[in-house]
């Protein structure tokens, strides 16, 4: 084992024990001050189990640090029945409306302790930014059609603010349940406004073919098929709807000596402007149902639009290639490959399909393919450029892309 190997090794180790130690502190602590609140005594308070590292004394309490940080405990007067002298500080002296307190108050102190952790970390190192603005609009999508671009600002929608995005999908679905087949958004770009209609019935949402999703471990992808695609058709069939399609699909597959085979087709589609078409071999899956159906693992864009949230790094994981690479958590990713980058959809979709299967062998694990990235780590100005190879993780067919 290498020296690095063993650094990470105790760090990860450390890290373990002072996060269960600061677990445990917040738990004892709640049945301690309950304990204390409710007029019990308490003789002794510690955290880990064992002998003690070091303990002291402070009015009638010994607190003590153990050598086993595995847990803690706050033994207070008579919380044995066998140990009972009938005291008031004892802890069946009191009423049992007094003694559930203390015992729940440690759980609910480490859900409280949890939540102002969170808040303090998202509030000291978190970054503010606005979620009304648009990222990414697939073309050839509904919002594509509608006239929405990249950098779009959402103001309102019939007449209601959009503050975040959640007020822009939540008037979506009002106006769908309202039966309402498009709505009005206002948007802003650059320093003027309009208005744009964007179409949210079920039939139009169904006619989109444009593909926002694929399976990286299912047919389609090991076509070639990507992102932003389009259907064109299978077999030679058209269909007319996403749904006549997925129905189509399903269907590919016959019985055989009592055993599901996927029927190959030739599936046909639109890239980048091209017209392809290529052999394709369904594969054979049991949806939620128990009915066998096939699948070649593409989604559709629908509406095709999503907002803008900044390339910041929330995590910086130890042991993974951006941390060895010295990414820091917090850093800001400028360009990918050379190009500039204001949307971390944009780095995603690069990066997932950073890899590549020798044509020769495809049994054999998938290669990655490096790529180049360009960042600021906080508290620096410096742009920092490396090269990182990805970990190439694959997950068997399917995911939940049909």
């Amino acid at each position: 084992m290498s020296l690095d190997s063993i650094v990470s090794v105790l760090l990860d180790g450390l890290s373990f024990v002072l996060v269960l130690g600061v677990a445990v502190l917040i738990h004892e602590a709640g049945h301690f001050f309950l304990a204390i609140w409710s007029g019990v005594k308490v003789e002794k308070f510690s955290i880990g189990f064992g002998n003690p590292i070091f303990s002291f004394h402070y009015k009638g309490v010994e607190y003590v640090i153990a050598w086993i940080p595995m847990g803690g405990f706050v033994k207070m007067a008579g919380e044995n029945p066998s140990e009972t002298t009938g005291a008031d500080d004892e802890f069946y002296s009191i009423s049992p409306w007094k003694r559930i307190p203390i015992v729940v108050a440690g759980p609910a102190f480490n859900i409280i302790g949890a939540f102002l952790i969170f808040f303090g970390i998202s509030f000291v190192y978190g970054t503010e930014y606005d979620y009304d603005i648009v990222g990414t609009v697939i073309p050839g999508s509904i919002a594509d059609q509608a006239g929405f671009k990249t950098g779009d600002v959402l103001v309102s929608t019939e007449g209601n603010e959009i503050k975040v995005w959640n007020d822009f999908e939540k008037a979506i679905q009002e106006a769908r349940d309202r039966g309402e087949e498009s709505i009005p958004v206002k948007i802003k770009r650059g320093s003027s406004e309009e208005t744009l209609e964007l179409a949210i019935s079920d039939e139009a949402l169904d006619k989109v073919f444009v593909i926002n999703a694929v399976d990286l471990v299912g047919p389609a992808f090991e076509l070639g098929v990507r992102d932003f695609d389009r259907v064109v058709s299978v077999n030679g069939y058209q269909p007319d709807t996403w749904t006549d399609f997925t129905q189509y699909v399903r269907k590919l597959w016959e019985e055989k000596n009592g055993e599901p085979v996927a029927k190959t087709v030739t599936f046909t589609w639109e890239s980048g402007g091209e017209i392809k078409s290529a052999s394709l071999t369904p594969a054979i899956v049991t949806d939620a149902t128990g009915n066998t159906i096939a699948q070649i693992g593409i989604g559709s864009a629908g509406l095709g639009m999503s907002p803008e949230v900044p390339p910041i790094v929330s995590a910086s994981v130890r042991g993974l290639p951006a941390r060895e690479a010295g990414i820091e958590s917090g850093a800001k990713i400028v360009a990918i490959n050379g190009e500039l980058v204001n949307n971390r959809d944009d780095i995603q979709r690069v990066i997932t399909f950073s890899y590549e299967q020798d044509p020769k062998n495809p049994e054999a694990p998938p290669k990655p393919i490096p790529v180049e990235l360009t960042w600021k780590n906080p508290d620096s100005d410096e742009l920092i450029t490396k090269k990182i190879k990805p970990d190439v993780l694959m997950t068997p067919f399917p995911s939940t892309i049909g």
